[in-house]
């Protein structure tokens, strides 16, 4: 059994951009220096676990958990003309197992699932917070035989419980950008 796990508080986590470095207490600033400012402080904390364990010879289990918490907010008399979008757009939560089966001596079978949760966005000028993404579960499986000595045929599916499912909430990009489901079939050669 392998078990990790790492606690983190990260303090003004993105509270300086270029132009706006961090000054010594009572440190006068340049009046005359060229500044490009976000304007944004804030604060995270969170927990990320990961294991390992071999639940016979040919099985083996691999799962991670992470959790995170950030709150964020607008220095007092500046603007956010990103409405948010500097901030960062990651999911709450995020759980994975994965089971690594090889049965037999020439055949493998990997199954995976994980769970991602809501991505919210914060406008720091308004205080206001809307789910811009919401959580899903997804799962991916894999059956492979090797045929000889450096040659692997294996049948791979991935996102399998849905047609399609966004990750990434990018307003730039329209229309909005989808992962599908995938079925392959993929032979290796090993030279």
């Amino acid at each position: 059994l392998y078990l990790c796990a790492d606690v983190c508080v990260r303090r003004e986590l993105v509270s300086t951009a270029l132009g706006d470095p961090v000054q010594a207490p009572g440190a006068a600033r340049d009046p005359n220096a060229t500044r490009l400012n976000n304007g944004i402080t804030g604060d995270a904390y969170g927990v990320e676990a990961w294991g390992k364990y071999g639940m016979t010879d040919w099985w083996r289990l691999n799962f991670g958990f992470s959790w995170v918490q950030r709150l964020q907010g607008l220095k007092p008399g500046r603007n956010d003309f990103s409405n948010g979008q500097a901030l960062g757009q990651d999911p709450s939560h995020q759980v994975q197992l994965r089971s690594e089966m090889n049965p037999f001596e020439d055949w493998e079978f990997d199954a995976g699932l994980r769970v991602i949760g809501h991505v919210k966005m914060r406008n720091p000028a308004i205080g206001a917070t809307r789910v811009v993404l919401g959580s899903y579960m997804e799962g991916d499986a894999r059956i492979g035989w090797r045929v000889q000595d450096g040659t692997t045929l294996s049948l791979i599916g991935q996102n399998l419980f849905h047609q399609n499912h966004q990750e990434v909430n990018d307003p730039s990009a329209y229309p909005a950008h989808y992962i599908p489901r995938s079925i392959m079939l993929n032979l290796r050669q090993s030279l």
